[in-house]
């Protein structure tokens, strides 16, 4: 009972066209889902980040002669979603866990000569000397 999707305009029955209506919907709302969680776990990090006085802490080390140091962060091990999107009418649920903030954390960080890494629950913040 196979459909033909190569049929012109007319020849499509209400079905056939409701079928990939919903279809393209579910495609689209997917695709806006994933962008609309990317957006919320940047916006989450870059909150973090500006609350954490990393530059002062980074300039003062290199000064000394310091080449890294550590900071203690907050374990998140009583939760393993940190951020989520849904859409109740396709049923789309989509996650994003505390390791891809951790990630994104250290992706933010990292710039040039300067990286960072977690190793819970330690931030470790490297440069080159």
């Amino acid at each position: 009972m196979g459909g033909d999707f190569d049929k012109s305009e007319e020849e499509i029955s209400p079905y056939l066209r409701a079928l990939q209506g919903a279809q393209n919907k579910r495609k689209h709302t997917g695709t806006s889902l994933k962008e609309e969680l990317s957006l919320k776990l940047k916006d989450q990090v870059i909150t973090v980040l500006e609350k954490l006085p990393l530059e002062g802490i980074i300039a003062a080390a290199a000064i000394k002669g310091i080449t890294s140091f550590e900071l203690e962060i907050v374990s998140h091990a009583d939760s393993k979603t940190c951020v989520s999107v849904s859409d109740d009418e396709t049923g789309h649920k989509l996650e994003k866990t505390w390791k891809d903030f951790y990630v994104l954390l250290c992706e933010l960080i990292s710039d040039g000569p300067i990286s960072a890494s977690i190793d819970q629950p330690w931030l470790h913040v490297s440069w080159g000397g």
